[in-house]
């Protein structure tokens, strides 16, 4: 595998570096939800960082994603092929680094247990499984053989990469789509803890033991559902700041606003959409495409300027002043939303805050 890595822009941009594309790119599928979960978030799921909070483990608890590389291969002896991981993540918390293989999952199976992955008897395989469990510290032995190959050399994955870069930390993280109520994945999942006397849970991390000075940890995430649907597109922005209406602009000097700040309001926003590239890229593909936009908003701001605030007429603001972003006005040109063939469906909401900004939802 190459090393030097070029930034993704977009959760499509993740098909191309897939073993067989057009088998494994297809909606429903782990590749595709799990890119669209870690790109929306541009880090951490919300699903995974709330496991992490939930834990217990200081470690994680405000970890931050450092770098994601989508389709990681690590090198392994005993034969030409890696184990192709679905994301590795170099992270930090409490300044430590952390080592993090990531597994996505929907209904598929883990793949084959070690009694069946070995049964052919060839000298590589022998070789691998030996380098696997010296790796991990397990004995070979009849309960070994009901493991899924899959989650010991992901497993080993972690901590090779953690040895890599000088990481005390390592984690291997499965984040499972399924909505079976019998996820036949879970319990491999737990037969596999069984190996370290863990019991395994849902949306749980786990400590598993510490081996040659590196901590290894084990979590089972819960994914949202919403990524395993054709339209798994859902992006926001955040607008730090007070959000200058301009219905009130007769009343702006009232309350110590002018028409600079509104234009340093546009300035934030549109500084926002700029840092977001892959929510702007796939907005204005969809405005360009004519495809129904639901937008929600949440406006806070003080006490002040939110009770006197229209919200339906705010929320056809910033649907006028983030399409105007997207597309800069041209002389005798409409911008997208106006035209016949698309319309967005808008909702917005205002609260009381001492921290003023505007959240927004597009889907």
């Amino acid at each position: 595998m190459n090393k030097i890595f070029v930034p993704t822009n977009k959760p499509e941009d993740w098909k191309q570096l897939l073993a067989e594309p057009e088998k494994h790119w297809r909606t429903g599928y782990p590749a595709k939800a799990l890119a669209y979960s870690w790109e929306e978030a541009n880090g951490f799921p919300e699903s995974v960082k709330e496991v992490f909070r939930k834990s217990g483990i200081a470690l994680f608890e405000n970890v931050e994603l450092l770098l994601a590389f989508p389709e990681f291969q690590v090198p392994l002896p005993g034969g030409a092929r890696p184990s192709q991981n679905d994301i590795f993540v170099l992270a930090k918390g409490n300044d430590q680094l952390v080592s993090i293989a990531v597994e996505g999952k929907v209904s598929e199976p883990f793949g084959n247990t070690i009694s069946e992955w070995r049964k052919d008897g060839s000298k590589e395989k022998h070789e691998r499984l030996k380098f696997l469990l010296k790796e991990l510290e397990l004995e070979d032995n009849e309960e070994i053989n009901a493991i899924r190959y899959q989650l010991l050399h992901r497993t080993a994955s972690a901590l090779i990469e953690a040895k890599r870069f000088g990481a005390p930390n390592a984690l291997m993280l499965v984040h499972s789509f399924s909505q079976s109520k019998d996820n036949e994945c879970f319990e491999d999942y737990s037969r596999f803890l069984d190996l370290f006397n863990l019991e395994a849970k849902p949306d749980s991390l786990l400590f598993a033991k510490t081996i040659e000075g590196i901590n290894l940890y084990l979590c089972w995430v819960e994914g949202n559902p919403k990524y395993l649907a054709e339209r798994a597109e859902l992006m926001s922005i955040r607008v730090d700041g007070p959000f200058i209406s301009r219905k009130i602009a007769v009343d702006w000097p009232k309350y110590g606003l002018s028409k600079k700040k509104h234009e340093d309001w546009l300035q934030r926003l549109e500084t926002s959409l700029q840092h977001n590239r892959k929510f702007s890229h796939w907005l204005k593909i969809a405005l360009q495409e004519g495809k129904r936009v639901k937008l929600k908003a949440w406006i806070y701001g003080i006490a002040g300027r939110i009770k006197l605030l229209d919200i339906h007429d705010a929320t056809a603001q910033i649907v006028d002043e983030v399409t105007e972003c997207l597309f800069p006005k041209e002389k005798a040109k409409p911008t997208p939303q106006v035209e016949d063939r698309h319309f967005w469906r808008v909702e917005g909401e205002k609260f009381v805050s001492d921290e003023e900004k505007v959240q927004v939802e597009i889907e």
